[in-house]
């Protein structure tokens, strides 16, 4: 299978769950809609840092999460270092 092939695959499989949660279909996640999303991975994060997250992401300000932000975040996590318990005890909470 070629590299391309699997980046559009991964591509259309964040597109479908990010339309899924995208209730309204404004484009973008506000923080209720990816709270939703992220539970239903098995994340559960307090509404506190899904705030977080959003801010951290949110390049055009707008208060809410665009598929490139959250492409952008999805890519972040997985390059970024392993997370550990300690880095989110209390804050984060993986099944």
């Amino acid at each position: 299978m070629k590299s391309g092939t699997s980046h559009h695959t991964e591509e259309f499989i964040l597109r479908e769950l990010f339309r899924e949660y995208d209730r309204n279909s404004n484009g973008s996640l506000c923080s209720a809609e990816l709270g939703d999303m992220l539970k239903r991975i098995n994340v559960h994060v307090a509404d506190c840092y899904i705030e977080a997250l959003i801010n951290k992401f949110d390049r055009n300000g707008n208060g809410a999460m665009e598929f490139e932000e959250f492409v952008t975040f999805i890519v972040h996590e997985r390059y970024s270092k392993k997370l550990t318990k300690h880095d989110y005890s209390e804050k984060v909470h993986f099944n």
